[in-house]
């Protein structure tokens, strides 16, 4: 036998397999979306019951506990920004020290510099979404009853207080982050102020550091497909027990649309 009758025979081996691996797939999805089906079915008949029953009580334990979490969520955001800052500069500290030793030379320190120096940046863009949260609920506080307008003003002035000092610092960080990432890669390019940032970044960076930005941004697309979806059923609960309205349910479904409607068109250009 040829070897071009045995590269045949091994190509329609894999094709089958291929074949069989997506009945299989296939058979898999149904059965788990016929199985989902069955218990959202069973399940929102039993939530829908309980909450019918119980209607009053569950209004009044949730607008309890969003009073306090729009009272208090200042206080939340500000232990949580200054655990933070001290981690953030403590990790660029050290990833600073480690950098001056950097003879140019040496993989497994330059290495572990690029894993330390990773936390820095990750703290602060995270500590970004905590502050604009926090203020948002804080925020809520217009609507509040029985909420004095010392009160109001109060939880304003220190919300806001916190969020502008979480953002200073995180820019702050960020930015000495970058500079330091530049200094180690001259290659780098881009102002962590500037609106291209990401785009400037992301074109100075080599195929193996693109390779892995596009996996982790495709790893951060499935997890919000299942991030929207349980969202999406929590706002539909969320308008039988704390009356939401269908704001929420809306919203989410908008950014779930965007979500999959920019990798579509993403997708159909590359």
């Amino acid at each position: 036998m040829s070897e071009y009758e045995n590269s045949a025979i091994k190509a329609r081996a894999k094709l089958e397999e291929s074949k069989n691996n997506s009945k299989e797939s296939n058979k898999k999805l149904i059965i788990t979306l016929v199985i989902a089906a069955v218990l959202l079915y069973v399940g929102g008949y039993f939530v829908g019951q309980f909450i019918a029953s119980n209607e009053a009580d569950l209004s009044s334990v949730m607008s309890g506990l969003g009073n306090f979490l729009i009272v208090n969520a200042y206080y939340f955001a500000s232990v949580v920004s200054i655990i933070m800052c001290v981690v953030g500069f403590s990790l660029y500290a050290k990833a600073s020290k480690l950098a001056v030793k950097w003879d140019g030379e040496d993989d497994v320190l330059m290495d572990e510099v690029e894993r330390i120096l990773f936390y820095p940046g990750a703290i602060a863009q995270v500590m970004m979404v905590i502050s604009i949260m926090a203020f948002g609920v804080s925020l809520c506080i217009f609507s509040t009853e029985n909420a004095s307008k010392n009160q109001i003003l109060f939880t304003i002035l220190i919300a806001t207080g916190v969020m502008l000092l979480s953002f200073i610092w995180a820019a702050i960080l960020q930015g000495k982050v970058v500079s330091l990432e530049k200094k180690l890669n001259p290659e780098k390019r881009g102002n962590v102020l500037d609106i291209k940032f990401q785009s400037k970044w992301l074109e100075s960076c080599d195929e193996a550091e693109k390779l892995t930005i596009y996996k982790a941004a495709y790893d951060s697309f499935k997890i919000s497909t299942y991030v929207f979806g349980g969202a999406l059923i929590i706002a539909i609960l969320a308008e039988f027990v704390c009356r939401t309205g269908i704001f929420p349910i809306i919203l989410v479904s908008v950014m779930w649309l965007v979500q999959l409607i920019v990798y579509m068109n993403s997708a159909r250009k590359h």
